[in-house]
């Protein structure tokens, strides 16, 4: 199996978006498109970054992203970046503000819709225009990955691109920005970044530097999460920026069943983080029956005992953490299961995973987390 890795440069630290006109020098992007949420707005963090330019050098702006984006969010992103003759994307914002700017890049410079690039990541080019990204949440690990999910629309699951070409540049990882978010979401996103972790690791072909990347990402999760749930201070926060960077390195790898159910049960309007974490309840025991020897090496670094349940330890979190541990729990509304096991059974990254599993098991599996 052949894996380019691409990995962008990055820049970890307190205050370290501070920096950022330099960084466009430096990139000799001169007219920026600022991609970022209204939430952001109301916490104060798109004031922070445009306070850094003169009146006249301010980037222009598009802040209406929405949680699950959809093409529409694209569509309005791309013509305004059109309007103004931007030459690069930066990105403020968790996952759903990463992924909405990675397709606005290539749609900007490729021409076309939004839903003419879902499923055709084969369309993507090196003209694609470079992108910045400063995630504001610690988990999805979009600023290092080169994939992005978009709903087509609001009542639809998600569809993906995959293309180095929307690997972002540049990572600014400044951990003052992730000190807003409530415990909650802090803890979704945690267990988000360590199911890329796992689910890297344990996805097909061998690449040492991607596992080992994915090893250490889990290590500094098992430390570091509780803390920066509780604590929130900056040490841990990092840390966990440190870590979903990780994971959004070996999400390059692949993924595996769990974001198959994940991506499945995502027409919702339910968190991602949380749906992942669920999706590895229902899938390790499994794994650990069929890849013994790398479940032992993923409870290593999680620091378990070789006869405990992967399963069981992740289900622990989520109650620690006060995150469902079901779907019900979590909200979802399962209106047909047959239905609902053959969409993961389609799903992308079954393909990736070690052990591919058809219908009947992921009816089963879903089952266990209903």
């Amino acid at each position: 199996m052949l894996l380019f890795l691409q990995i962008p440069e990055l820049v970890l630290g307190e205050n370290a978006a501070f920096n950022l006109p330099d960084y466009l020098h430096r990139m000799k992007m001169s007219k920026p498109l600022l991609i970022t949420d209204q939430g952001l707005v109301r916490a104060g963090h798109v004031a922070r970054l445009m306070g850094l330019f003169g009146r006249d050098k301010a980037p222009a702006c598009f802040d209406s992203t929405r949680e699950n984006p959809t093409a529409d969010c694209v569509d309005r992103a791309t013509r305004l970046f059109i309007e103004n003759g931007c030459d690069g994307v930066i990105a403020l914002g968790g996952g759903s503000v990463i992924d909405a700017a990675k397709l606005t890049a290539v749609t900007a410079t490729h021409g076309g819709s939004a839903l003419e690039y879902l499923g055709q990541s084969q369309k993507i080019t090196n003209k694609t225009c470079p992108i910045i990204a400063i995630p504001t949440t610690a988990g999805t690990g979009s600023e290092a990955s080169p994939g992005a999910g978009i709903h087509p629309s609001a009542k639809e699951i998600s569809r993906g691109i995959n293309s180095r070409f929307v690997v972002p540049r540049l990572a600014i990882c400044d951990p003052s920005f992730t000190q807003t978010l409530p415990p909650r979401l802090a803890a979704a996103t945690g267990l988000d970044a360590l199911s890329h972790c796992i689910e890297g690791y344990l996805a097909t072909g061998d690449h040492p530097i991607v596992d080992m990347i994915a090893l250490e990402g889990i290590r500094i999760i098992r430390q570091d999460l509780r803390r920066a749930v509780e604590v929130n201070d900056v040490q841990s926060r990092s840390q966990m920026m440190l870590a979903a960077f990780y994971g959004g390195v070996a999400i390059g790898k692949g993924l595996g069943a769990a974001h198959s159910i994940a991506i499945s049960c995502g027409d919702q309007d339910l968190h991602h983080g949380v749906l992942s974490a669920l999706g590895l309840v229902a899938t390790l025991d499994v794994l650990e029956v069929e890849i013994a020897d790398r479940c032992h090496t993923i409870k290593q670094a999680l620091g378990l005992a070789a006869g405990a349940s992967l399963s069981d330890h992740i289900r622990s979190l989520l109650h620690a953490l006060d995150l469902p541990t079901s779907l019900t729990a979590a909200g979802f509304n399962l209106s047909e299961l047959d239905g609902l096991a053959l969409t993961c059974s389609e799903s992308h990254f079954n393909r990736t995973s070690r052990v591919t599993f058809r219908a009947d098991d992921f009816s089963k599996m879903v089952q266990s987390i209903l």
